[in-house]
């Protein structure tokens, strides 16, 4: 008995193997971005706690607010993120800026990824 498309039920192999390699590109990509993404939102919560600190004692100078991130960011086992973050004295108050940037590998490019935030303690 000859077997034609009608009788044919599923998935090709090569409609498989599409699937697969779409999927597991997804996997690649996903496993890069979402340490990354997970380091971003702690470092929202570093800055949101900081804030919180400061509307707490108004009266810190530079060296306290350093002091808050560092003790901040070994809580959350980050210290590697410390170089990223610069606290300076301006005319609106104490300026904390953090910046960073990493490589995603998209296998046919690397796509270079900003996080960038600056908070200003008045």
């Amino acid at each position: 008995m000859k077997q034609t498309r009608n009788n044919q039920h599923g998935a090709s192999t090569l409609g498989t193997v599409i699937l697969l390699g779409v999927l597991g590109y997804g996997v690649f990509v996903g496993l890069q971005y979402i340490p990354q993404k997970i380091e971003d939102m702690s470092v929202d919560s570093v800055l949101d706690s900081v804030e919180t600190i400061w509307q707490q004692n108004p009266s810190g100078s530079v060296h306290d607010v350093e002091a808050s991130i560092d003790r901040l960011l070994n809580t959350n086992d980050r210290e590697h993120l410390r170089s990223k973050f610069k606290v300076y004295q301006s005319g609106n108050g104490i300026e904390v800026a953090f910046s960073r940037e990493w490589q995603l590998n998209l296998i046919y490019t690397e796509q270079a990824m900003k996080h960038e935030k600056t908070l200003t303690l008045k």
